[in-house]
Parts: C-alpha cells; sequence; structure tokens
C-alpha cells in the first residue's frame, strides 16, 4: 500500500459482520444498525463522509448546509445511518442522520474519531495547466496527500490565478478528501508565487528540501531526501522553466530530479513525482516528526 494509505493501493482482508443496535427518541423504536468490519484490522468499513468546517464536538446535533445536504438525497441516506463529519483541520466525528429540516439535513454529533496524520509534510509547487486537466491534477495530488498546494507564475505559464478556479480546487479538494477518507484538507494559495519568491523560500529554508523536475536531473533515489519531513516538489509549466528560472532555483539550493526520458506534461510530472517521493519515503521506514 502507498505511504500510510495516501496512495491508494489495494487492502485484501476478511469481512466479517456485526450487529450493532441503535436507538434515538426522535426515531422509530429499536432498529439494527448493520456495520461491517475488517477482520485484519478492526476499522469500521467507510461511512459517508460529510464536510464540516465548523465542526465542534460539544454540539449535540447540527443541521448541515444545503449543498452537504443534497448529498444524503443524491445517496438516498436513510434515518439512522451512521456518516462520518470532518473539518479538514484533523477533527473527525461520528455522527447519526436524524432527517431533514426543511432542505438541510441533521445529524446528531458523536464520538471522536482518531484523524490520521499525514506522514509528511509535502508542498507541490506547479505551474498550473488549463482547464480539466489542473482539476484532475488537484484531485489526485489530494489523494496523494499532498499537504499544500502552490500555484507558479512563470514566464511561460498558461494561464492565471482567478476566484472562480481557486474555489472550484478548493471543492474538488473536500471531494477528493471524502473519497479517500484523508482528513486533512490540503492548503490551497490564493495568491500567484514567482520563481523568484519561491527561490528565496527555499533559500530561507522554508522546507528540508526542494526538488524540481528537470531533464539532466538525476534519478530520484541518487537524490538526497529520505528523512526529510517538510519537502517541496516543483514543476514547471507545459514549456518548461526558461534557463534563468531554473539557475535561480538550483542556486537557491534546488535539486534537480529527472523523471525519464520521456517528456511529460504537468499533471503527469506532478503526480508521478509527489507519488515516487511518498513511495520512497515509506520505502525508507521513516518517521515524519
Amino acid at each position: 500500500m502507498g505511504a500510510h494509505g495516501e496512495l491508494g493501493g489495494l487492502c485484501f482482508g476478511f469481512v466479517q459482520h456485526s450487529i450493532v443496535r441503535s436507538h434515538h427518541e426522535k426515531t422509530a423504536p429499536d432498529r439494527m444498525v448493520v456495520c461491517s468490519r475488517l477482520s485484519n484490522g478492526g476499522f469500521e468499513v467507510s461511512h459517508d463522509r460529510v464536510y464540516l468546517p465548523a465542526l465542534r464536538t460539544a454540539v449535540s446535533k447540527v443541521l448541515l448546509d444545503v449543498e452537504e445536504s443534497k448529498h444524503f438525497k443524491s445517496r438516498r441516506i436513510s434515518i439512522g445511518k451512521n456518516v462520518e463529519l470532518f473539518d479538514g483541520l484533523g477533527r473527525v466525528n461520528k455522527a447519526e442522520f436524524i432527517g431533514f429540516e426543511k432542505n438541510r439535513a441533521e445529524v446528531f454529533v458523536g464520538e471522536t474519531v482518531k484523524a490520521k496524520t499525514p506522514p509528511i509534510d509535502l508542498t507541490a509547487a506547479v505551474a498550473f495547466p488549463k482547464g480539466a486537466r489542473a482539476d484532475w491534477m488537484v484531485e489526485k495530488l489530494t489523494e496523494l496527500g499532498v499537504s499544500s498546494i502552490i500555484t507558479l507564475k512563470t514566464e511561460r505559464s498558461e494561464g492565471q490565478m482567478s476566484h472562480s478556479k481557486l474555489e472550484r480546487w478548493r471543492r474538488l479538494t473536500v471531494a477528493a478528501c471524502k473519497q479517500c477518507r484523508r482528513d486533512f484538507l490540503p492548503t490551497m494559495h490564493a495568491e500567484e508565487t514567482s520563481i523568484p519568491e519561491l527561490a528565496e523560500r527555499i533559500h530561507s529554508k522554508e522546507w528540508s528540501v526542494s526538488i524540481v523536475a528537470a531533464f539532466g536531473g538525476s534519478p530520484l533515489n541518487q537524490v538526497e531526501h529520505r528523512n526529510s519531513k517538510r519537502p517541496v516538489i516543483i514543476v514547471g509549466p507545459e514549456g518548461g522553466l526558461t534557463t534563468s528560472e531554473e539557475e535561480q532555483l538550483l542556486r537557491s539550493g534546488c535539486q534537480p530530479v529527472s523523471l525519464g526520458q520521456n517528456r511529460l506534461r504537468v499533471e503527469t510530472a506532478s503526480i508521478g513525482l509527489a507519488a515516487a517521493l511518498l513511495i520512497a519515503f515509506e520505502g525508507s521506514g521513516s518517521q515524519a516528526s
């Protein structure tokens, strides 16, 4: 499996079923709720997940917003069904769906669940491609476990950041976290970062190791990155970084890494490099601290 479950591998295990009784005064009399458990780990099989930014454990019940409530109707979630609430900041709670109040779903907030802490704090600084390719990249970087996504402004960048793009990408990160059961939303930065600004941050040691995708670079397994709990990966635009931009990054201490002999699209290079670094970290047996 990938880095601490974030890389989306296959998990094999026999499933056994246990019957759990559940009751609440606002619902029908005693009902039986079937919960599936994996025999190899004791974890509950996936409940539907609900994003609740203002999640507070002291509150006994909450009304969800209209957008999240639509999920209950589209998924045909029945009254009494267990769901999982998360706020994207590491707070996770079990909850029970108790019905609708007008168009808003209402849930009872249950016990707190221990959040899954990311194994490393990985930042991806990328000159975003256009359109759906950028959307797909944001979704997959989120599923992999990237902690922070920076949009780079380079001489050959294809587009510009906008409020509508940022909001769409943030919605995509929420949906991806629901799907992959990630407890922490990645940070999406509203302002684009120029290469000189990025180089200055690298020079100031904001990250423990900095890696840029570049033709002629070293293979990843020859680059010093193990035991680095705060790495940053850098991927330039479709036409590549200019010679001047590459030199600025290398002078700041960035290490060039080759992604093979083929020319890759931005989203392919970003996802591939992030996955390779996470796998290498997992393989090293390191623990971020």
